[in-house]
C-alpha cells in the first residue's frame, strides 16, 4: 500500500511539532545467497527517494549478507533478518512461524546468532544459518537477548505460517511487535 500525499499530510498533522519518519519495517532485497528479494539495494535507494521514505528494514532470510553490501547505509536501511522455525511445545495445528529481528548493526546480529547454537551460524559476510526449533522458553530467551542488544522482535504475517485459533500462540513477550496487515485489508491473513 503506497501512501498518497494526502495520507502523508494527514499523518504529519497528527505529529505537529514533531518529526514523523516514513518507512517500511519488513522488506527483502536481491542480495544473492538465500535472499528471496526481488529488487537490489540500489533500486531500494532510488525508490525510497521517489516515495519520500526515510528508512527501510531489509530482513533477508537465513543470512546477514545484505548488511555487507556496498550499497548498504546504516540509518537509511535498518538491518536484521527474518528467520523461521518451529515451536516444539505449542498446540498449534502448524507450529511453524517466521519472526523478524531488527538491529542497529551487523555485529549485534552476528553476536546474537552466535549466542544461539541452534542457528548453526557460520559468521561473516556469507554467514548463513538454519531455521531452528525452539521451545517457547528458548524463544523468549532469544527475544530477551535481542532486546538487551537494543533490537526489536516482530512476529510477521502470523496467520500465513502458523495455524492456530489461540491468539496467545501468536504472542511471545511484552514489547514485541505483531504484524497485523498483510498485502491488503481483504486478505484472509489480515
Amino acid at each position: 500500500m503506497i501512501a498518497t500525499d494526502k495520507d502523508i499530510q494527514f499523518l504529519e498533522a497528527l505529529y505537529h511539532n514533531r518529526k514523523p519518519y516514513h518507512g517500511e519495517l519488513h522488506d527483502h532485497a536481491a542480495t544473492a545467497g538465500t535472499s528471496d528479494g526481488k529488487c537490489s539495494l540500489s533500486f531500494w535507494r532510488e525508490d525510497m527517494k521517489r516515495l519520500k521514505m526515510d528508512f527501510a528494514a531489509i530482513l533477508d532470510h537465513k543470512q546477514v549478507r545484505h548488511m555487507y553490501q556496498p550499497e548498504w547505509e546504516d540509518g537509511l536501511f535498518i538491518g536484521g533478518t527474518e528467520p523461521g522455525g518451529t515451536l516444539t511445545d505449542i498446540e498449534a495445528e502448524l507450529p511453524k512461524f517466521k519472526y523478524n529481528m531488527l538491529v542497529d548493526c551487523t555485529a549485534q546480529l552476528e553476536e546474537l546468532l552466535s549466542e544461539f547454537p541452534e542457528y548453526h551460524f557460520l559468521g561473516g559476510k556469507e554467514g548463513h544459518f538454519c531455521y531452528p526449533k525452539f521451545t517457547l522458553e528458548r524463544l523468549n530467551e532469544l527475544i530477551t537477548a535481542l532486546k538487551a542488544k537494543g533490537g526489536f522482535f516482530v512476529h510477521p504475517h502470523p496467520k500465513q505460517k502458523m495455524i492456530s485459533d489461540n491468539p496467545m500462540d501468536y504472542f511471545f513477550q511484552e514489547e514485541t511487535g505483531i504484524e497485523v496487515f498483510y498485502n491488503d485489508n481483504q486478505s484472509e491473513y489480515t
